[in-house]
């Protein structure tokens, strides 16, 4: 504390690691399971200058920083006794998709990291002792840089070898329609089914994908409030917020999206927020009602 203010600095770390196997086909049958992984790691700083308020001015004025680191594993697991097996290879006699896909995993990777730097200020005027108007604002600027990746492989986490290597890619694909880094090789290959794994790839998209995002925005506030007496407060404000865009951990292919980077980000949102009200005391303040309108 100071004669102009208070100064105050805020820290903030946080992590968490989570691990879970879900029995995720929602049946008493063993079909398949999903294996989780994530982690996450946040550091913050803020550092906030506000006046005291015994005058006709008050105002908040500081600036944040944040870092953080998010990991992310998953893997659609197709165990030995799956059920699947036998009713794929019913689908088309002969062919043995389901013994393709058996004892074998679509294991998915991703991360993002961010950093985020903002300043942001606030004034508070009283024009005259009952009319007050605030005005507030923040500059934030943000940057985050994502990838993902999905590869079939054996439910050890080794690579696939023989048959296996072509056949169960293939079937991944055109079955539960997921990409992978597999079907990029396959389709390398001078082998039939090279152009087999070519449409694939251009129906789902390619996998690795990555990218990148760096926005700067600034988010206004206005408030103004009249007391017509001591029990009644009227109030207007506008407000503009947002909430950053990011990456998609979960995909397996572009959806209706033109590449698969595209369907990999997905965008900010934005809101604009009106009010206006009253707050009021009734019956010695005995009672009281609030009435407000607002529109976002």
């Amino acid at each position: 504390d100071t004669d102009l203010g208070t100064l105050t600095s805020i820290s903030g770390y946080n992590k968490f690691k989570y691990d879970e196997l879900c029995d995720c086909d929602f049946t008493g049958a063993v079909m398949l399971n999903l294996d989780l992984r994530e982690k996450y790691e946040q550091f913050s700083q803020e550092i906030r200058f506000a006046s005291d308020t015994k005058g006709k001015l008050d105002y908040i004025v500081g600036g944040f920083f944040q870092t953080s680191d998010h990991s992310y594993r998953d893997a659609i697991n197709i165990p030995a006794d799956s059920r699947l097996v036998p009713v794929i290879n019913a689908l088309a006699p002969g062919q043995n998709f389901g013994t393709a896909i058996q004892s074998t995993r679509a294991a998915r990777e991703a991360q993002v990291e961010t950093s985020i730097l903002s300043a942001f200020a606030q004034v508070n005027y009283d024009i005259t002792d009952q009319f007050r108007v605030t005005l507030g604002g923040r500059v934030t600027h943000e940057e985050k840089e994502g990838d993902r990746t999905l590869t079939i492989q054996n439910l050890d986490g080794t690579p696939l070898t023989g048959v296996k290597a072509v056949a169960a890619p293939l079937v991944f694909g055109q079955l539960l329609r997921i990409s992978s880094t597999n079907l990029t090789t396959i389709a390398g290959l001078p082998i039939p089914q090279a152009a087999a794994a070519q449409a694939l790839l251009n129906m789902l998209g390619t996998h690795p994908v990555d990218g990148k995002l760096s926005k700067t925005g600034f988010v206004p506030s206005v408030t103004l409030q009249y007391d017509v007496n001591d029990d009644i407060m009227l109030y207007g404000n506008f407000v503009k917020g947002t909430k950053s865009g990011g990456f998609d951990f979960r995909g397996n292919n572009r959806g209706f999206y033109s590449t698969m980077e595209d369907a990999f980000e997905f965008s900010e949102e934005k809101a604009t927020s009106w009010e206006a009200g009253a707050k009021t005391r009734l019956l010695d303040g005995r009672a009281i009602f609030n009435v407000a309108l607002y529109h976002t």
